[in-house]
């Protein structure tokens, strides 16, 4: 089980991880790199992706290998916003979702994992002050978010 966090106070990006045998903690580690809000994580069969929203407001990913190795910070081709990111992943993509910047709208995007090609950003129906969630089943992905009448919404994605 891996936790990413924010700092309080300092924007550097922390990790931690449990061993599900022994429920031991393996101690906080701080990632390179900075964000003012809380990163994103997703895995899949190969890989542990990182998503965070950069100082600049732009999205940047990381992924570590099985092994322990981490890719350096690539920021997703344009796209910004002022919340955190989320993701999930499915089937050989990893998606992502924000909030736009400085609007209520909402974008999903999703990278495949063999090319680390990324599709582009599309506007989603609705709108949100707050970060859309992202969650994946073994078939379907799913994107909840607040409205601006303070109900929770959500659908299949894919």
């Amino acid at each position: 089980l891996y936790v990413a966090v924010s700092g309080l106070g300092n924007n550097k990006i922390y990790l931690n991880s449990m061993d599900a045998g022994t429920l031991g903690w393996s101690g906080w580690a701080a990632r390179p790199g900075s964000t003012p809000n809380g990163p994103a994580l997703a895995a899949s069969g190969s890989y542990l992706y990182l998503l965070v929203r950069g100082m600049d407001n732009r999205i940047y990913w990381q992924r570590m290998t099985t092994g322990g190795s981490w890719s350096g910070w690539t920021a997703i081709p344009t796209g910004s916003t002022d919340a955190a990111p989320s993701a999930a992943f499915l089937s050989g993509r990893l998606y992502a979702a924000v909030k736009g910047r400085g609007n209520t709208n909402i974008y999903l995007n999703s990278m495949s994992e063999g090319t680390l090609a990324w599709s582009g950003w599309t506007k989603q129906s609705g709108s949100t002050s707050k970060t859309p969630a992202l969650a994946a089943s073994s078939t379907n992905a799913y994107m909840a978010a607040t409205g601006s009448d303070y109900k929770i919404y959500w659908r299949r994605i894919i």
